[in-house]
């Protein structure tokens, strides 16, 4: 089989631009890269287990599905691939708090499983992508009482009753179009603790999904393009204050 060449990087959402936002320490815990295809699987178990040789013996299937979902996890317990009958994902994982190895690793990672696939089954064509990158920002870091929230410009001044001690639920939802009809952007906003007793935590879940068809260059186009839109509008959302708490940096488009 021919190897995959990466296409070039998509262009910018919100313009030209030499640079993308990058942090000294973001708060994101998880990133997760997937394609979608339209005729389902069969046997998706067994495909999984042919993956695993290819892929190399860092990676273990694990025994069971869920819910449909065969699961192949590293050695390090921060990478994971999933298998279901209409998509293919590789996240990374740092929610015990690993540094993120930045977008270009998870790509590598993505395409070999990609290219795994496709040994396995020649037949699939990505129909569309998906990006995801969850954010976890506890409280005491950026903010400390639910007033302090609209360090986020999705969530508006708070009014508190005089008679309540607080918020105990949070959930909101944005969506908005991508220009030239490249899909969606899809932005939510919970509130809970990572693990019961430790510190609240406000999660910001960013995710951008498209056809992959409609890419000029096709599915890793589109990852492309879907990761520089959320790079920026997580920029966009945050105050220069909370931005300067991460650390943020310039540093030159790939």
């Amino acid at each position: 089989m021919s190897p995959v060449v990466p296409p070039p990087r998509a262009a910018s959402l919100f313009g030209p631009t030499s640079s993308l936002p990058d942090y000294e320490h973001p708060p994101v815990v998880e990133v997760v890269l997937c394609v979608h295809w339209e005729s389902p699987l069969a046997e998706v178990g067994e495909i999984a287990r042919n993956l695993q040789p290819t892929l190399g013996a860092e990676w273990t299937v694990a025994p069971e599905a869920e819910h449909g979902v065969w699961t192949l996890n590293n050695l390090l317990q921060d990478g994971r691939i999933r298998l279901g009958r209409q998509a293919l994902s590789v996240s990374w994982l740092g929610y015990e708090g690993g540094r993120y190895p930045h977008y270009e690793s998870l790509r590598d990672s993505f395409v070999a499983a990609w290219v795994a696939l496709q040994g396995c089954r020649s037949e699939l064509k990505a129909a569309a992508w998906s990006v995801g990158y969850i954010n976890r920002i506890p409280q005491g870091t950026v903010w400390q009482t639910p007033a302090d929230w609209t360090f986020c410009r999705l969530i508006p001044p708070l009014q508190i009753p005089t008679s309540a001690t607080g918020v105990s639920q949070l959930s909101l939802r944005w969506t908005w179009p991508l220009r030239d009809d490249r899909g969606e952007l899809t932005a939510d906003v919970s509130q809970g603790p990572a693990v019961e007793g430790q510190p609240d935590c406000l999660w910001l879940s960013l995710r951008s999904a498209g056809p992959a068809t409609d890419c000029e260059t096709g599915l890793l186009d589109g990852l492309d393009f879907g990761r520089q839109t959320i790079v920026r509008t997580f920029r966009e959302l945050m105050t220069p204050e909370a931005n300067a708490y991460w650390g943020l940096l310039g540093r030159p488009t790939p």
